[in-house]
């Protein structure tokens, strides 16, 4: 009996530590943090409800890792809220990095626009997780994988319509990886940023974005788009920048519409615009790294959100990109995996 008993003990105890290997495997980091551990942001929120999302968000960094954020007066670290309808996420974070590998600045937002909708008031720590996320970004932490046990999964929602981020406060993972970047040294960044992407004389900005939806199947993402269509790129027309925001510069490229899987038919043959998150003035190089910019000539199949009259966001920006390769194969922009036409039609229920 003594026997059978300590072999389920054994067997219980492998299971949760197995368990705990899978969901607390240490969150990917940037490759980039400030220089000392007592950190000072700015709490810009516009109201007493978004002040107090930032100020709950840095106590639960401080309860769990070595970081001390503190609210205080320092332009170079502010955290807001903005409200921006043409965009699919509801969490970003802008920093501009210095050459040493620590933060020259960073501003992180929770867009009100997403935050004031229903789906975020009725679900219990929803708009929270937002806030907290961000600012486990500004620690140097990047997305943890979906499903997983970290407040840094890269949605707040899935496209089923339930709360992605199940570890709405920093979990173990999430802990052990701040502690490491201001203990140790830095480990590489997920991402690949190192010292080939400064320009010289310009700043450099590498967006981070908590989306407001993560996509489980090509069906969702064809349900939420306004327009699906098969485009050739005409032309790549450069950068705007459409607000005061790192977030507002845009890549601008004209697509002719060869086929309108869902949506307008009236755009059948006509051009576009398509706006891709990034860009580049004379003062700042502004990326993503979920963004492939488009070039003339590609043949794409684009999930679109309308934004203005003949205006369109790839939703997700490569998420929602499948280029066209030479043999009549696609190739997803975010996952690389391969498709053929008849079956992304099947999957998004296009027939």
């Amino acid at each position: 009996m003594k026997k059978k008993i300590l072999s389920v003990l054994l067997v219980s105890s492998l299971t949760m530590l197995l368990a705990n290997s899978v969901f607390a495997a240490d969150t990917p980091t940037l490759g980039y943090k400030w220089s000392s551990k007592n950190i000072t942001y700015q709490n810009d929120g516009s109201n007493t409800v978004y002040k107090a999302l930032w100020t709950t968000g840095a106590k639960e960094w401080n309860d769990a890792t070595v970081v001390t954020l503190s609210s205080g007066t320092n332009s170079n670290f502010t955290a807001g809220n903005k409200s921006v309808a043409n965009a699919t996420w509801d969490g970003i974070m802008e920093p501009v990095y210095n050459t040493n590998k620590t933060f020259k600045s960073v501003k992180v937002w929770v867009n009100s626009f997403y935050t004031s909708q229903s789906e975020y008031i009725s679900t219990d720590n929803a708009i929270q997780s937002i806030a907290t996320h961000e600012l486990g970004h500004a620690l140097g932490l990047a997305h943890a994988p979906e499903r997983t046990l970290s407040v840094m999964v890269p949605a707040t929602f899935l496209s089923d319509g339930t709360f992605a981020r199940l570890q709405y406060f920093p979990g173990i993972g999430d802990e052990n990886s701040v502690n490491s970047i201001y203990k140790n040294s830095l480990s590489p960044s997920q991402y690949g940023l190192d010292e080939n992407d400064f320009v010289e004389g310009k700043e450099l900005v590498d967006l981070d974005i908590s989306w407001s939806k993560w996509y489980l199947n090509l069906k969702d993402l064809a349900r939420d788009a306004d327009l699906v269509v098969k485009a050739n790129v005409t032309a790549q027309n450069g950068t705007v920048v459409t607000g005061e925001n790192f977030y507002d510069y845009k890549q601008k490229s004209e697509i002719y519409i060869q086929e309108v899987l869902k949506g307008d038919s009236a755009l059948l043959n006509q051009k576009v615009s398509l706006y891709q998150m990034g860009g580049e003035d004379q003062n700042v190089v502004v990326k993503y790294h979920g963004t492939t910019p488009l070039v003339e000539n590609d043949s794409v199949i684009l999930y679109l959100k309308k934004t203005g009259h003949n205006e369109y966001i790839p939703i997700n920006e490569d998420v929602s990109i499948f280029k066209v390769e030479a043999n009549e194969q696609l190739i997803n922009l975010q996952s690389h995996k391969i498709i053929s036409e008849l079956k992304l039609m099947e999957e998004s229920t296009l027939q």
